[in-house]
């Protein structure tokens, strides 16, 4: 393929109904699909290491401090997490 030059594909239903498909524009969205796809995968992961780090630091708080009820309660959230 030469540069500036497109490819369509035609594709042919039943009952004689047809369809061009640019195979650029089609490439372009199912890369940008893929793309929104790993960005949601990052962010997601983000959060949840952001969220286990806060929830360590309260436990470990909840130590210092003895509060026994806090202490469960912020274990009981990481475990959570983890479960996903």
């Amino acid at each position: 393929m030469k540069v500036g030059e497109q490819h369509e594909l035609l594709l042919l239903f039943k009952g004689g109904a047809a369809m061009f498909i640019n195979l650029g524009l089609l490439m372009q969205m199912k890369y940008e699909l893929i793309l929104s796809i790993h960005a949601d995968v990052v962010w997601e992961h983000s959060i949840r290491c952001f969220n286990e780090t806060r929830l360590r630091k309260l436990i470990d708080q909840a130590l210092d401090e003895r509060d026994v009820a806090s202490f469960y309660r912020y274990s009981a959230e990481l475990v959570d997490l983890r479960k996903g």
